[in-house]
């Protein structure tokens, strides 16, 4: 379990938008969690495909699919 590295995935909308998200992400042998503060920043990351991400947006946490 790490806390460290503040992961957040970008996602893009289909009129060129893009939202960089605080997230979580589960793998087989570890789990990365979000940053919680405002002043901690992101680390954009790229999941591979036997990890599971759930994004943070506004007050929910909703699992990420469209990779």
């Amino acid at each position: 379990i790490a806390g460290h590295i503040h992961p957040a995935v970008s996602i893009k909308g289909q009129a060129r938008q893009k939202e960089i998200l605080p997230c979580f992400c589960f793998g087989d042998h570890m789990a990365l969690l979000p940053a919680f503060g405002g002043f901690t920043g992101n680390h954009v990351i790229h999941p591979e495909a036997n990890q599971r991400v759930y994004v943070i947006a506004d007050q929910e946490v909703i699992e990420e699919v469209s990779r």
